[in-house]
């Protein structure tokens, strides 16, 4: 409502709504603890909220841009995609829209001509997470998980209980097929 009528005062012909990029997008996973299982609150994905697995790091986003993502765009109204994206992929596509520069240094990877349908859409070579005294690199389909050598990963314990949605032997190098094995289940 606040962009269909900026200033409410009922007269609409000052809206935004058509040229305004709405993002929603959630933060980190899933909750943890029995409300996870109860609801299957990961969609069966392995790891919750600071968790290095998908259930920690994947989620939904949702892009409504009137003006822009249209029948031309490359991101199509009322489709989806499993483009792979991160947060830090925000800040340089919001820059490359507004024409302002991107900083140095930054990783992210635009996604403007996804949603604008102009230009070539640079593809993401690589992603990396820390969480949990773990990272991991997601290249292409693949994913490699690791322990960080100055972190304790799973405390004293390494081996945890077997829990739904919780890792086991968090001291190994592991390596997922995402696209064949979403849940993380066959190292």
């Amino acid at each position: 409502a606040a962009l269909e009528d900026p200033n409410g005062d009922g007269d609409q012909s000052d809206s935004v709504a058509k040229e305004t990029l709405v993002v929603f997008q959630s933060d980190n996973g899933g909750p943890k603890g029995s409300s996870r299982e109860q609801l299957d609150a990961n969609g069966g994905l392995l790891g919750s909220k600071g968790s290095i697995f998908e259930g920690g790091i994947r989620v939904p986003t949702i892009m409504r841009w009137p003006a822009k993502i249209t029948a031309k765009s490359k991101l199509k109204v009322g489709t989806n995609t499993d483009m792979v994206m991160d947060c830090s992929d925000l800040l340089p596509t919001f820059c490359e829209l507004a024409g302002a520069p991107v900083p140095l240094g930054l990783s992210g990877v635009s996604l403007a001509p996804t949603l604008t349908g102009e230009g070539g859409q640079r593809v993401r070579e690589f992603l990396v997470h820390e969480a949990g005294g773990q990272a991991s690199i997601i290249r292409g389909g693949y994913k490699l998980i690791r322990s960080r050598a100055n972190a304790k990963a799973g405390g004293k314990n390494k081996k945890r209980p077997k829990k739904p949605g919780v890792a086991k032997n968090l001291g190994k190098v592991q390596l997922y097929d995402l696209q064949a094995d979403p849940a993380e289940k066959n190292n």
